[in-house]
């Protein structure tokens, strides 16, 4: 019998692969033998282990120290200028928590995303571990190669003694974000005593700039408010989220739920919220008014003229208009326990507008206290990052310093910043992370962060709070305002310019450290006697008539969609600013893939379906 065709072909084919092994060259069994043995050899030549480390231990244990049991030590971090005293649970040198500080006397004890994610930023992987400075160009790609911080400190030097920092240092710009430190206020005030003629700017994309010169309008002083939910019988949100995207959010929570505990009250406060967004204080309201952001400022006008029974709809009443009326009842048999919050999103005309109204409502001194503060830098932060645009424009400045942030980023796109920055001769960055500012710049300084740091700021109620590295810098970083020492020609420690600013004895400064807060030292608020009304708040109403209607009153089109831009965890933490740690670590919206809101009916308007 013969085989069949198919068997034979197979037969002959695993002939031929056999035929491999007898001829001269190397079987790939022979091959994958020897490669076995070699990696076998190598694996016992060298080992698997740790590298080995010498372990030295205590020669003399420091005192109260415990091996193996957790401490606490109370620091700070500041998120918007609001500085939060917060404790740090320490375990054999190492911060692994952090939550807030229950001595404080008006901060909650509870904890936030932003607070949470501190010690995982201090340990993230990203961060920028050594001093950079920008290789010469090869080609188009600029690069930052490592260098050293004695080589950074010595071409500073010699940059503050050329003729380009110019005559009282015209030539040199500062860039900062906006704090309540004492310390960099007075190392600010050293800098431009020694530097007179040098720019001074700062710059956070998320700020409460409208809030505070919407009282520097309504009465003659800036001020900031610590709004005393627990306090207030009836409270009105005005395209606002207190209770969740407030960097107070914890106390304003712990307060206002106090007033809704039926076992303790007679009556729970109620919540009344008009706003374009559906965030957690629009779905906790008892009464709420969907209402687009650009409609807000013909609402406050409505809600002026029916809190002065002055107000008529226009036309058939509509269910918006018997809202406001209600509300505007509501408001008025409250008088001294009534609260208006309004967003940041508005003009500091309408903050003024809604500050009076708080004013007539009685609820300053009652419901919210006002806090003397300092007055946005150069108009705010929008106004201060335009004007330094322009003179990088015009060339004017050859130095800047850019202490913190990531300002190439938040800055709006048609600035072309980053452009700017790097065409200036001298320009040195101090961040946490190699982000695109870093990039800009010629030199990039690691910065140290804020548990490896000393520090100091105000709380929401004025307090001082003081901050204490919970840890030794992991990466020799410097801080901010020994940075700012350097550049005002007072170089020391961190410790040395917090206590030479607190200027406590020696007993006091230690319990303060302890404590995190310096006692009896907050700032005294004002009184609704103490406040008076400006004659231009005044003269800002309006005095018109406006019918509420739903599709009415609105700067915008018909069928015109509004964008509104917000600020939240994502925001602090896409950016990878100093503040909050990668978005990885706190699970928010990458910074490529933000989160878009739509109403149904503005879906089917515009045909998305997606």
């Amino acid at each position: 019998m013969k085989p069949l065709p198919l068997v034979q072909q197979t037969a002959s084919n695993q002939a031929a692969d056999h035929s491999e092994e007898s001829g001269d060259g190397l079987t790939r069994r022979r091959w994958m033998q020897l490669m076995g043995a070699s990696t076998a050899l190598g694996a016992a030549s060298t080992g698997c282990r740790y590298e080995q480390e010498t372990i030295r231990p205590f020669a003399v244990r420091p005192e109260g120290y415990v091996p193996g049991v957790p401490v606490k030590k109370s620091t700070l971090c500041e998120f918007g200028r609001v500085a939060r005293s917060l404790v740090a649970v320490v375990y054999d040198g190492r911060p692994i928590k952090v939550d807030g500080n229950s001595w404080h006397p008006t901060q909650s004890i509870a904890s936030t995303s932003l607070v949470q994610s501190l010690s995982l930023q201090m340990y993230d992987p990203d961060r920028s571990r050594d001093v950079k400075v920008r290789a010469k160009s090869s080609g188009k790609a600029l690069r930052l190669e490592k260098a050293t911080l004695e080589q950074f400190q010595a071409k500073l030097t010699e940059f503050l003694a050329s003729d380009a920092a110019g005559v009282g240092g015209a030539g040199m710009a500062v860039l900062t974000e906006p704090t309540t430190s004492p310390t960099v206020a007075r190392l600010k005030q050293a800098f431009t005593d020694k530097y007179p003629s040098a720019g001074w700017h700062e710059y956070a994309a998320v700020n409460d700039d409208h809030t505070v010169l919407g009282a520097a309008i309504c009465f003659g002083t800036p001020h900031r408010p610590r709004y005393r939910f627990d306090q207030a019988e009836v409270v009105l949100a005005l395209d606002s989220d207190p209770f969740g995207g407030d960097l107070c959010e914890p106390e304003h929570s712990r307060d206002f739920i106090k007033t809704r505990d039926v076992d303790t009250r007679k009556k729970m406060s109620r919540l009344w919220s008009v706003g374009s967004m559906m965030n957690v204080t629009a779905g906790m309201a008892d009464e709420r008014l969907p209402l687009a952001s650009s409609k807000i400022e013909s609402f406050v006008t409505a809600l002026e003229q029916a809190l002065a029974g002055q107000y008529s709809a226009a036309g058939k009443e509509t269910d918006a208009d018997k809202f406001l009326q209600a509300l505007a009842s509501d408001l008025n048999a409250n008088k001294g326990h009534a609260l208006i919050v309004l967003g940041e999103g508005h003009t500091a005309e309408l903050h003024a507008r809604v500050w009076k109204l708080n004013h007539d409502l009685q609820a300053i001194g009652s419901t919210v206290d006002l806090h003397v503060c300092s007055a946005p830098v150069g108009g705010g932060s929008q106004a201060s990052l335009q004007a330094l645009s322009d003179s990088l424009e015009a060339g004017d400045v050859k130095g800047l310093f850019i202490l913190g942030g990531n300002p190439v980023y938040a800055a709006p796109t048609g600035l072309n910043l980053g452009e700017k920055i790097a065409a200036v001769e001298f320009s040195a960055h101090l961040g946490l992370y190699e982000d695109e500012t870093a990039a800009a710049c010629v030199w990039h300084v690691n910065q140290a962060h804020c548990l490896e740091a000393w520090s100091d700021g105000r709380s929401s109620d004025g307090t001082l709070c003081l901050g204490q590295p919970t840890i030794a810098p992991l990466f020799a970083g410097v801080s901010l305002i020994e940075m700012l020492a350097t550049l005002a020609g007072q170089p020391a420690s961190g410790e040395e310019l917090v206590k030479a600013t607190a200027q406590l004895a020696e007993p006091v400064w230690r319990k303060s450290l302890h404590d995190g807060f310096v006692a009896d030292s907050l700032i005294p608020a004002a009184t609704s006697q103490g406040v008076t009304l400006n004659g231009r708040c005044t003269r800002l109403q309006l005095g018109r008539t406006f019918g509420l209607r739903l599709g009415g009153f609105s700067a915008a089109g018909k069928g015109e969609v509004v964008l509104c831009s917000t600020g939240s965890s994502p925001t602090w933490a896409g950016c990878k600013n100093c503040r909050t740690a990668s978005p990885r670590f706190v699970g928010a919206t990458p910074r490529w893939s933000r989160l878009r809101r739509r109403s149904p009916g503005v879906c089917v308007r515009i045909k998305w379906s997606r």
